[in-house]
């Protein structure tokens, strides 16, 4: 994560210092490798394919790596689909900060403020917001007995459903393990805390703000 995230960065940098927009894509392509080579962890030979998009006003650069498959070479192009997979928690979390902003709710509430009453936890009563939001509640990456559930490894969520998750939540008991941990259950938690706190779905908040 630091290896993408340092990328990142070292792609904005460099389109404001070093390279602009409107340079050929060779030349383009060419500080992009250096970046990647000697600014990142990011192993080319060991990603299958990826692709980097960089928009200037109205023109966008796509420059490709890798391949589609593994068995013949095939470079991914702007309009393969790719699986967002955590990307989704940059998205709610800055709703979850828009949403405060907006008065509905403090980061320092407690979780239990916004589950039913048969669904709060009096062991997990300093457990606020704002630890979902940054991964300090203690909470597992995936709830115990999450792995039971799934039958299909490409849609491992389509049988945990928000009442399993509800009720894993109402049980749980801290253990004494340092509670830093990167955790998928703090944001399906946040989700039910966004909905309830604004009685939209995640999808129409997501729309709107």
């Amino acid at each position: 994560m630091r290896g993408l995230s340092h990328f990142i960065l070292s792609v904005l940098l460099t389109s404001l210092t070093v390279v602009t927009f409107s340079a050929q894509i060779p030349e383009l392509r060419s500080e992009i490798d250096k970046i990647i080579k000697y600014e990142t962890e990011l192993d080319i030979d060991n990603n299958p394919g990826f692709i980097i998009s960089i928009i200037d006003q109205d023109s966008t650069f796509h420059i490709s790596y890798g391949n589609i498959y593994s068995d013949s070479p095939s470079l991914p192009t702007a309009n393969d689909i790719y699986e967002v997979g955590s990307i989704t928690k940059s998205f709610t979390a800055l709703l979850t900060l828009a949403l405060e902003e907006r008065g509905y709710f403090s980061l320092n509430d407690p979780v239990n403020n916004y589950l039913d009453r048969t669904h709060q936890n009096p062991r997990l009563g300093n457990i606020t917001i704002h630890d979902l939001l940054v991964h300090t509640s203690g909470f597992p990456k995936y709830p115990d007995l999450f792995g039971r559930k799934m039958k299909d490894p490409q849609n491992p969520y389509k049988n945990y459903d928000k009442g399993d998750l509800l009720n894993y939540y109402s049980g749980y008991i801290l253990d004494d393990e340092p509670r830093i941990k990167y955790s998928h259950t703090n944001y399906a938690l946040l989700e039910i805390i966004l909905e309830k706190a604004t009685g939209s779905v995640l999808q129409q908040l997501m729309r709107k703000y």
